[in-house]
């Protein structure tokens, strides 16, 4: 049965869960704008590296095709992966922390509701 211990334990780990997402705020607006630009930064590493073999190359495909053979451009692209990565790692912590508040909040109500149909 509910009773005020529990509703105390309720509120302790909603106040747990909104300190955990104020903390991730930076990460989360960090996160979100990687994942929003990850095509034009992809974009713009191939056109870098297609701009240095722009001189060995007789058309601007064949510069994108060396660029995209180079180690320089896979090295790039496996750190804009990883980074892509992290990305969406923070960005699945803040759903599930979302998810743990809104969990935590229908327990309180629900508690609270038990509470007051209780004869005293």
């Amino acid at each position: 049965m509910s009773d005020h211990s529990e509703i105390r334990d309720i509120q302790k780990k909603i106040h747990e869960t909104i300190a955990a997402i104020n903390a991730l705020v930076p990460a989360i607006a960090l996160a979100r704008q990687v994942i929003e630009f990850d095509s034009d930064r992809r974009k713009q590493l191939l056109a870098r590296c297609a701009a240095k073999h722009s001189e060995l190359a007789s058309s601007m495909s064949m510069a994108e095709s060396l660029a995209r053979s180079s180690d320089g451009y896979a090295e790039e692209l496996d750190k804009l992966a990883q980074s892509l990565k992290s990305a969406y790692e923070v960005q699945a912590k803040w759903q599930a922390l979302m998810a743990r508040l809104d969990a935590a909040r229908s327990l309180m109500a629900l508690s609270r509701e038990t509470l007051k149909q209780m004869p005293e």
